[in-house]
């Protein structure tokens, strides 16, 4: 056996890559035939009652429209699952044969659905053998330089089928290229299988390629780097002017010059259009009357032309602790998304410690467990002061081309926080520092700085008796359908 002591295919250019955008491409579709992946785990998942947790299993007494709505949502995430099939599919097992004849990139390969490539296999034997082999995949086709009239072409498979020597078996396979034949925008994930075959004994390897889209960078336009062009504040109000009016003022105290975005869906007998000869730098977006939490903050982000925003709700107020230049530069420094802050205090509430998600997959839903971890994963370069969390409180600085992109579902109206967070689970880089404070108005219940009646908002807010019953059980029916969850185990508020 020939020993290879120096690694291989270093650079691109020993892939010998080719471009041709005249090749005809298939769409990949769910009805497309599948890569050799392997089922993702999907056991039984759980949420264990615990002291002080909110439990609870979706059954008919908590989802009112259970017998209605579950078909329909069985039916989606069907549909979800044959559009997104890499997604619940894993990657191959691969497993390598201990002396084998074979050398071989193991992985490795990324190449665009335009692209192919002549992947590298070489033979090592005794000189007197002779050979035949076939190489196959799901998603590509191969052909081959060498002028054999051997050689047979089968769909999406290549057939050496006359004996040669390991010599004339690597000359041939210099030539073999690999050509994708399915285009999708997202990644696929296909598995090239060669088999060796001699007279003494068979031989299989396999050999992911990852077929992928480059994207392009999205550079949110500035001109400066002052502090004003980088970031954007906002916020959402209803029912609070007096709340927004005293934040305005402290925001125009510490950041006079930034721009603050204010979704405004109070009812048109008592909006008030906000004076911008006091606040020049406020702009109000006027929504349909109570259209709902999570419809202004989609408003007010989708209005952002800053490469950063900085959410505050509208009971907040800014001091000399709600830093958002050392904010900004903790994500400028580390590439996070989102840096989050404290909320009246740099000490967290006890609730505001179950900041990391378990989320189980199981074949009768998701099982999501809201957890305290029992050790903080610390930010590299900001030990003791910035922790990696999975959700944070309402004042964080966020990036505006990657945490912008995540949906507020508008069906949340009333109440809504950590399904943006739990939407974001897997595609945003999330921290919590306790250096950085704004302050809070007002505890849970009613506002001190709430307009007059404070009854109009608390009891949007924090509804009673059948309001409140109404409420959780809407809440309910949405965690149940949008994220096909069995059960869930929360943080008490």
């Amino acid at each position: 056996m020939k020993t290879v002591v120096k690694s291989v295919l270093r650079n691109l250019h020993d892939l010998k890559i080719e471009k041709d955008f005249n090749r005809k491409l298939q769409p990949w579709l769910p009805s497309t035939r599948k890569s050799y992946t392997r089922k993702s785990e999907a056991a039984q998942c759980f949420c264990e009652k615990e002291k002080d947790r909110l439990t609870s299993y979706y059954t008919k007494s908590t989802v009112k429209k259970l017998d209605e709505i579950k078909p329909l949502r069985d039916e989606d995430f069907k549909k979800y699952k044959a559009a997104n099939y890499f997604q619940f599919y894993d990657a191959p097992l691969l497993l390598s044969n201990a002396n084998s004849n074979i050398q071989y990139v193991s992985s490795g390969y990324e190449i665009e659905p335009f692209e192919n490539f002549i992947p590298y296999i070489r033979v090592f034997g005794e000189k007197e053998e002779r050979y035949q082999f076939k190489i196959s995949s799901i998603y590509g086709s191969f052909t081959s330089s060498a002028p054999l009239k051997t050689i047979a072409y089968p769909e999406n498979m290549l057939i050496l089928e006359q004996d040669v020597s390991e010599k004339n078996a690597n000359e041939i396979l210099k030539g073999i290229r690999y050509f994708p034949e399915y285009y999708d925008a997202r990644p696929i994930t296909d598995l090239i299988t060669f088999t060796l075959t001699s007279s003494t004994k068979n031989e299989e390897i396999k050999i992911p390629v990852r077929i992928r889209r480059k994207p392009l960078p999205i550079l949110q336009y500035r001109d400066s780097n002052e502090l004003n062009r980088m970031i954007t504040i906002v916020t959402k109000t209803i029912f609070r002017y007096n709340c927004l009016h005293s934040l305005l003022l402290s925001i125009k105290k510490y950041f006079p010059k930034m721009i603050v975005i204010v979704a405004d869906d109070n009812p048109t007998e008592v909006y008030k259009t906000i004076d911008t000869n006091e606040f020049p730098t406020v702009k109000q977006y006027k929504m349909p009357a109570e259209e709902g939490w999570f419809a202004g903050r989609a408003l007010a982000i989708s209005q952002v032309r800053t490469p950063y925003f900085v959410w505050v709700d509208d009971d907040t107020q800014f001091n000399s602790e709600t830093k958002l230049a050392e904010m900004m530069k903790i994500a400028e420094k580390t590439g996070y998304d989102i840096i989050g802050g404290g909320l009246g205090s740099k000490t967290r509430r006890d609730w505001q410690r179950f900041d990391r998600f378990n989320v189980p997959y199981s074949e009768k839903g998701y099982c999501y467990n809201r957890i305290r971890p029992t050790y903080e994963i610390p930010l590299t370069g900001y030990e003791g002061k910035c922790f990696v969390v999975d959700v944070t409180a309402n004042f964080y600085l966020a990036r505006t081309s990657t945490a912008g992109a995540i949906r507020m579902d508008p069906q949340f109206e009333q109440k809504a926080h950590r399904e943006f967070f739990i939407d974001a689970i897997g595609k945003l880089r999330i921290a919590y520092c306790n250096t950085f404070v704004v302050g809070h108005r007002s505890e849970a219940y009613p506002s001190k700085c709430v307009d007059n009646d404070k009854t109009e908002y608390t009891s949007r807010r924090f509804p009673m008796g059948k309001s409140k019953i109404d409420l959780h059980n809407r809440i309910d029916e949405l965690w149940f359908y949008r994220n096909n969850l069995k059960c869930y185990k929360d943080a008490l508020f």
